[in-house]
């Protein structure tokens, strides 16, 4: 019988209490060196190609937030961030990544490209788009924390590369959902290593509590709003097949997301767009047939037809 490793949790929460950087995709971090050496630098973009790494994304955050300590504000977003540091400074943290040839994932390397990353910005940018149509406080939080839902993985894949591979090989060989992998390989998953590392960085407690509980946003006591949008929009991008991943293997709908998100409201109705009305109605309608009606799908299915 598989067992969990619970004596290697500890062991596992020292290592990544000590990590200070985190592997980086040259390309994307200097095509971010390249716009800033322009006079006429564009912020947008400038946030949108900072935004192709999560090395540099994350670093600009914890800058971001250690300078805003002292009015005692947080930087949820990229944005904000680059305001509040200035473009030189934004530029020295860049040239600090960027000389740390240790850190860069070979090009060799397609699994951050093609699979982690594709993933967190999709999930992003979905959850961004959700919150402006539910017109929720700051889309742009949203975003952030969709970025940095699955940071976890990223944290095992690279710092405890021949533990994935075991995590890996449970998955595809015994068929072991992927956090119950976790759990026997390292005695921890990815949502604790996560949560450990955010609170750590210092970034707003709102983001911690999304991402350690986007996988059941209705166990969460804080950023309820912002944990149901993060787990709405991971869903719906597991849902549509758009980069599957071996983490997602074993994802469930938490259906408490209709009424926390008043999904079921008919004035909430018309300001979500069409496509997300019929992948949550196929979602619910799904769950009924195959008896997982622990809130009411048909009932809540019939408010998206």
């Amino acid at each position: 019988m598989l067992e969990e490793k619970t004596t290697n949790r500890e062991n596992i929460l020292k290592i990544v209490s000590r990590i200070s950087e985190l592997p980086y995709d040259y390309d994307a971090v200097n095509d971010v060196l390249y716009l800033l050496k322009d006079s006429n630098a564009n912020f947008i973009r400038l946030a949108k190609t900072i935004q192709r790494d999560h090395s540099l994304f994350i670093k600009i955050l914890i800058e971001a937030n250690s300078s805003a300590n002292t009015t005692l504000q947080k930087v949820y977003t990229i944005e904000r961030a680059i305001s509040i540091l200035g473009l030189d400074n934004v530029e020295k943290i860049v040239m600090e990544i960027i000389k740390n040839d240790p850190m860069k994932i070979q090009d060799s390397d397609s699994w951050y490209r093609n699979i982690f990353w594709r993933h967190s910005v999709f999930v992003a940018n979905t959850a961004r788009s959700i919150s402006e149509d539910l017109n929720y406080k700051q889309p742009g939080d949203s975003f952030t924390a969709g970025f940095l839902h699955d940071i976890g993985v990223f944290i095992i894949h690279y710092f405890f590369s021949n533990e994935y591979l075991e995590i890996k090989d449970l998955v595809e060989h015994s068929e072991v959902p992927f956090m119950k992998a976790e759990k026997i390989v390292l005695g921890t998953d990815h949502l604790e290593i996560a949560g450990n590392l955010i609170k750590k960085w210092n970034l707003p407690g709102e983001i911690k509590d999304a991402v350690v509980n986007h996988r059941n946003p209705s166990d969460c006591s804080e950023g309820l709003i912002l944990s149901s949008v993060i787990h709405l929009s991971d869903f719906i991008t597991y849902w549509i097949g758009i980069n599957r991943n071996l983490w997602d293997n074993d994802l469930q709908f938490d259906e408490n997301i209709i009424s926390i998100l008043k999904l079921n409201d008919h004035k909430i109705n018309e300001q979500i767009p069409f496509a997300v009305h019929d992948i949550v109605r196929d979602i619910l309608l799904s769950r009924s047939r195959n008896g997982k009606n622990n809130f009411h799908s048909h009932t809540q299915a019939n408010h998206f037809q």
